[in-house]
């Protein structure tokens, strides 16, 4: 086959510079080989693995860890784009850092992540997705020194278990239903120089 090859059970295709598919029963732990550039769509879709290494993964393709078994995850510098769903479902997933080459959080991409209660989104970010975070377990949102977020999307925070959250400055808009459903938020802060023109219909 001149289009595909697989190394140690995994397949990418022929350059390696995109992984493919990873067996859902392959292994719990795998390290991405130097040279792979991508991770393609449902790559690691419903597999078993607990920790991944990306190494320099550029892209993250849509649905890619959907309903996979991770635990912790550590999106390196290097990844400047990831895909709608790209962790969707991660049950299990307790511990997230997210590098500092995306701008955007893409829609759905950590949705229902129950185990997560803890999250910083660093300063680089400048969007969140629709739905991004719903239903994680989500108890601590930080915003770190910095923040250029200029937009909540509809649903991000929905269905979390926020206690109090902090606006960062330069956020202009929060759509609709963006943090509804918190049942345990006791507040929400905004600085005096928000930058804040747009708040949606049932945002809290």
């Amino acid at each position: 086959n001149t289009a595909f090859k697989s190394v140690d059970g995994v397949l990418f295709n022929m350059t390696g510079s995109s992984l493919l598919l990873y067996p859902a029963a392959h292994g719990s732990s795998y390290a991405v080989p130097d040279g792979t550039m991508t991770i393609g769509d449902y790559a690691f879709a419903y597999a078993k693995i607990q920790s991944i290494d990306l190494n320099h993964i550029q892209v993250i393709g849509s649905s890619a860890f959907y309903c996979s078994g991770l635990k912790t995850l550590n999106i390196p510098d290097s990844v400047i784009t990831m895909g709608g769903g790209a962790f969707s479902g991660n049950y299990n997933l307790s511990q997230l850092t997210i590098g500092s080459g995306l701008t955007n959080i893409s829609d759905t991409a950590f949705y229902g992540t129950m185990s997560l209660e803890s999250v910083t989104i660093p300063s680089n970010i400048e969007t969140i997705g629709q739905k991004a975070f719903e239903k994680s377990g989500l108890q601590t949102l930080t915003f770190a020194e910095g923040s250029k977020l200029k937009v909540i999307g509809v649903e991000a925070f929905r269905k979390c278990c926020l206690r109090e959250i902090a606006i960062p400055k330069s956020v202009n808009t929060i759509r609709g239903s963006a943090f509804i459903e918190n049942i345990y938020m006791e507040a929400v802060l905004f600085t005096e120089d928000s930058e804040l023109i747009e708040i949606g219909d049932s945002a809290f």
